[in-house]
């Protein structure tokens, strides 16, 4: 998953995502965030959420074949890693709406990593 940030006249920012099993990519999407985001940081982590959404359909879906593993989701934002693993207060992110904070109980539950 990534993010750009504020690239859209509107404020609001692209995310994608490349779905891969193995080395195969069996999926992909490119969308533009619902809500502006204020950093670029809150616009990778609102599209992390994003990816751990469809990272457990994804789960879900291949148990239905018999084949899970625990999800990994890559992103190439040290601080967004950071956020999602320490779910404790943080003073430069209180804005971000709670509704992003899934990846918390999905990485508690051990149902993803984050690399």
């Amino acid at each position: 998953m990534d993010a750009s940030y504020g690239e859209d006249e509107d404020g609001r920012c692209q995310m994608g995502m490349l779905t891969c099993i193995g080395n195969a990519t069996v999926g992909w999407t490119s969308q533009r965030q619902k809500v502006v985001a204020l950093s670029s940081m809150e616009a990778e982590y609102i599209a992390l959420s994003a990816g751990a959404q469809h990272a457990a359909w994804m789960k879900e879906f291949l148990a239905e074949l018999e084949e899970v593993t625990t999800p990994v989701i890559i992103t190439n934002n040290d601080g967004v890693r950071k956020l999602s693993e320490n779910s404790g207060f943080h003073k430069k992110t209180k804005h971000i709406h709670q509704r992003y904070h899934y990846i918390w109980q999905q990485l508690e539950l051990g149902l993803l990593t984050i690399e």
